[in-house]
């Protein structure tokens, strides 16, 4: 997978000094599973209907747990309060590395705060989490691997917005640092030798000048330029990496610095590839599904189907109360190609038929 990610090295580390010294463990639900395959999914068109796919792939400082309640490790391995609640410190992994193989560091924690998120050439307008009461926090870099955020008053909430947000808490310095004025002198001159007006024109290519992670890429934004970029796409620290985005979709493959393993060490995601079709008619994409030529759907479906009958498989209801998103899914803890043509799941308002 890793020769399908522009920019890349194609001398690729082996696994164990392609994970943190600490990674994450899941534990699966079932069992340890295969590598392999590819999931196939729909979204309605660019940047619409496009966010249930990426809770697939997302990650952030930290995340929840399947109770919807208990906030719990991810990207940091662990984080602290003061006592008021004006101090929040997070640990992050020694070793960590973007899906480029660079060093994820407290530096880029600081960069997206200081130089995207407060940054009006690249924000116009801060967002109000990024804000106490209106002021802004700063962002201190203790160690590579230690960062705190020092908030003019109490904001408690700081922490669960870094559990369900789509916007991370960090960019990668290293890629999109060279092309901001304030850090590279020479920003301008890089940015034009790939066709840009300035660097300020490459980060908003690469980064979208928004909070939304899922923007288009230079790919689609600028294809005409897009060669003389060193990457077609941003670095991440997501299970996986688009390496193609047009009208009609996208395609990803895993991201091989991925800093989660199961429990007998075994690098995630299982799944090789992931690959996301636009269908912007909600009866097209209840019949993509039946047909069999998708895996998963959940936001924008309007009205879902009574399945009477489906060729034989292994079905497996979902029922969560919390759910008001219809919800179509597949089985894939095989993670077999016939496995990932079996319907299982129905969900709407929180009942599953």
């Amino acid at each position: 997978m890793n020769a399908k990610i522009r920019g890349n090295t194609r001398n690729l580390p082996p696994v164990e000094q392609r994970l943190p010294s600490e990674p994450l463990i899941y534990a699966p639900y079932d069992s340890i599973g295969k590598y392999g395959g590819t999931l196939d999914v729909l979204s309605n068109a660019t940047e619409a209907g496009t966010s249930d796919f990426l809770s697939v792939r997302h990650v952030n400082l930290v995340r929840y747990l399947d109770d919807l309640t208990t906030i719990v490790p991810n990207i940091a391995k662990d984080w602290k309060w003061n006592s008021d609640f004006t101090q929040l410190t997070f640990y992050l992994r020694k070793g960590h590395k973007w899906s480029d193989g660079h060093p994820f560091t407290a530096e880029d924690v600081k960069f997206w705060y200081d130089h995207l998120a407060l940054d009006p050439k690249i924000m116009e307008k801060p967002k109000d989490y990024v804000l106490v009461g209106g002021k802004r926090m700063t962002v201190e870099v203790i160690d590579p691997q230690t960062v705190r955020f020092n908030l003019p008053a109490p904001k408690p909430g700081l922490l669960a917005h870094f559990a369900f947000s789509f916007a991370q808490g960090f960019q990668p310095k290293h890629f999109l640092g060279k092309y901001h004025p304030d850090l590279n002198s020479d920003a301008d001159k890089l940015a034009k030798q790939a066709g840009f007006e300035n660097g300020l024109a490459v980060i908003k290519a690469y980064y979208g000048n928004s909070d939304w992670t899922d923007t288009p890429s230079p790919l689609l934004n600028a294809p005409d330029k897009v060669a003389k970029l060193p990457a077609d796409v941003i670095p991440t620290l997501e299970s996986h990496i688009y390496i193609t985005d047009t009208t009609e979709g996208r395609h990803l493959v895993a991201n091989p610095y991925f800093h989660i393993v199961d429990t007998q060490g075994n690098q995630l995601p299982y799944i090789n590839e992931q690959d996301e079709v636009y269908k912007n008619d909600n009866e097209i994409r209840i019949l993509t599904l039946v047909n069999g030529e998708a895996d998963y759907k959940s936001q924008s479906e309007k009205s879902l189907p009574t399945f009477d009958s489906v060729r034989p498989c292994r079905w497996r209801s979902i029922v969560r109360k919390s759910m008001k998103s219809p919800c179509l899914g597949r089985e894939l803890r095989n993670n077999t190609p016939d496995s990932l043509h079996c319907l299982i799941s129905l969900i709407r308002s929180g009942k599953a038929t």
